[in-house]
């Protein structure tokens, strides 16, 4: 057993040291301000404060960052060396700056950050660019995970007897339905003004996919079900899908959640699969839409959805969380960027979210997003091999930690097809390379 010693034990302190050292190390775990208790201790030992102890122990020199209760603005100073990367913070005593994995990686994976003012995307969200990771280039490490495991070397190497449990790499495919159909099952007026759009636009590839569709009975450009079960039961990886069921607009354009063919598809995924709700784009400041959007898939699902992924990554702190809470969502799939790879809250185990604004941990579990496939071909604008090279990258990171590998594909993006021709290939790729792993 690990056991840390702090003076003053507050729900921060609590919830990042277990993370670290329970969630990622494995460690058995204890922690105390008794200092007659951690004096006598024998085994591994953290000291968490400003004064040292008369035994063998690691030291940790503490910030300010988990004694404080509010939300104040603080900017931690990076320095970069070729293995090892430092937040430094102001510590209790505000003269001086110090290197606390603790208070470090509380900053990451509480997103400390997105409760400071920051300039919103075209989407009205937090995105990349405001974040200190991608400023800094380093958003493609998982620091929180890298943190832990030097703070594990060190105990290790200190206290060699010490047990801890062995993680393992798990890979996940999912798998959002923003547009369960490209042409079918839409009704008469969406197809006459698409085939007008794709006329006056002169996008003879969706046209003429449009056509053939109807009058040569070819499969629906975005009908890639029976292909995604096909991948799914060869390969024994975990899939689990995301589907947008609000009300038509520029953002959001599925079929209603009444209509047949609808009910049909989500009630053939949700016999192999886990389904998630994919809030609307407008829903993350409509909080009843939200319910009425999930309300409607557990009608056609017959049971209670707790799983949920906001549309285009929207995560405004603290209230989108809130809202998924109150509605019942027990498991967020939205921790990345909708615009770049990598590791949003530095870290890709999954975790509690902790609540700022209230300064306590919450039951919702977050799954941190490693990737997302327009992240590479719509915003890197990498060709298909590039893009697997980057993707192979990432799983190795993951693997190196033993964490959650969370990747996100669309039904449209493995057709083969306009934007994504030689994207299924990649994804054929992932999944033999996942599926080695396993």
């Amino acid at each position: 057993m690990v056991l840390l010693y702090c003076e003053n034990i507050t729900p921060r302190v609590k919830y990042i040291t277990r993370f670290m050292l329970v969630n990622i190390c494995g460690f058995e775990f204890k922690i105390t301000n008794d200092k007659s208790e951690y004096q006598d201790y024998k085994g591994a030992s953290i000291n968490y404060s400003s004064k040292a102890f008369d035994k063998i122990e690691i030291r940790v020199s503490p910030a300010s960052l988990l004694f404080e209760e509010s939300i104040k603005p603080v900017a931690p100073r990076i320095e970069k060396k070729p293995q090892d990367v430092y937040f430094y913070l102001p510590s209790t005593d505000s003269n001086e700056w110090v290197n606390d994995p603790f208070s470090a990686s509380f900053f990451l994976l509480s997103r400390y950050e997105e409760y400071l003012p920051f300039t919103a995307s075209k989407y009205n969200s937090y995105e990349a660019g405001s974040s200190i990771s991608f400023r800094e280039k380093i958003l493609d490490r998982p620091l929180v995970n890298e943190w832990a495991e030097q703070l594990k070397r060190q105990i290790l190497e200190k206290f060699p007897s010490t047990d801890f449990r062995i993680n393992e790499f798990s890979p996940l495919i999912s798998i959002d339905i923003d547009q369960a159909y490209a042409f079918q099952h839409r009704g008469c007026w969406r197809n006459l003004l698409s085939i007008a759009r794709n006329s006056f636009s002169f996008n003879g590839k969706m046209l003429s996919a449009h056509l053939k569709t109807f009058f040569l009975k070819q499969q629906d450009p975005y009908d890639t079900y029976d292909y995604l079960k096909k991948i799914q039961e060869k390969s024994k990886l975990p899939f689990i899908y995301f589907v947008n069921l609000g009300n038509y607009s520029s953002f959001d354009k599925n079929l209603d959640s009444q209509n047949t063919a609808m009910i049909k598809l989500l009630t053939e995924i949700n016999s192999y699969s886990p389904v998630g709700i994919h809030p609307s784009y407008f829903s993350n400041d409509m909080p009843g839409k939200f319910i009425a959007e999930k309300q409607s898939l557990e009608t056609v699902l017959n049971k209670p959805v707790t799983k949920s992924r906001q549309h285009y990554l929207k995560i405004k702190m603290p209230d989108t969380y809130h809202h998924l809470i109150n509605a019942g969502i027990t498991e967020d799939y939205s921790m990345g960027y909708s615009t770049q790879p990598g590791f949003r809250a530095g870290t890709c185990t999954p975790f509690q979210w902790f609540d700022l604004s209230k300064n306590l941990e919450t039951s919702l579990h977050i799954f941190p997003i490693t990737f997302m496939d327009g992240n590479f071909g719509e915003d890197l604008k990498m060709n298909p091999e590039e893009a697997g090279q980057a993707m192979s990258a990432y799983i190795d990171t993951v693997k190196a930690y033993k964490g959650t590998f969370l990747c996100i594909w669309h039904n449209q993006t493995v057709n083969d097809r306009f934007f994504w021709k030689g994207w299924k290939k990649i994804f054929e790729q992932l999944i033999e390379e996942l599926n080695a792993e396993i």
